[in-house]
């Protein structure tokens, strides 16, 4: 793609001034971005729609109250997304690799609770070497429904 910028302070083309190389220079980085985040929406989706082997069933905890008397904060595994080059983001971080958490958190209080984020797709852990999509690849070792269901907090239907 090519992008042509003129400066304001002369009719030369191509005369760069001020901020406008960085413009210029941000744009692509922004694109390349959007790219990749694309690209890692749609394997995440793909993933979605393949169905868990019963092999991969998490059995539950004996259920719990669901009323609290205090507030709780629960943290939960939702996955991992390794990047086996980091200069897909970049050239500054060519051959570097990058292992990334996804975490999931519940909030019990005695008003109700409060889900933040729902990680990775569950699906995904019927994979049992994960999804790979270029440099990236993406496992879930526990459901997260599961993972509600042991603290007696299983996901409304």
């Amino acid at each position: 793609m090519g992008l042509w910028i003129s400066s304001v302070f002369t009719d030369e083309p191509g005369a760069f001034c001020g901020g406008a190389r960085r413009a210029m220079v941000a744009l692509a980085f922004t694109q390349r971005t959007l790219v990749m985040r694309l690209l890692v929406l749609s394997a995440l989706a793909l993933a979605a729609c393949t169905k868990a082997p019963e092999a991969h069933k998490e059995e539950s905890a004996p259920a719990i109250e669901r009323k609290v008397d205090a507030m709780r904060l629960y943290v939960f595994d939702c996955g991992r997304i390794d990047v086996s080059n980091m200069g897909i983001f970049g050239a500054a971080y060519e051959g570097e690799t990058r292992a990334m958490a996804d975490t999931c958190f519940l909030v019990r209080h005695p008003q109700g609770d409060l889900m933040w984020d729902a990680g990775l797709p569950d699906a995904i852990a019927g994979a049992p070497d994960g999804v790979v999509d270029g440099v990236f690849k993406i496992t879930v070792p526990k459901t997260l429904q599961g993972q509600l269901e042991r603290i007696g907090a299983p996901p409304a239907a």
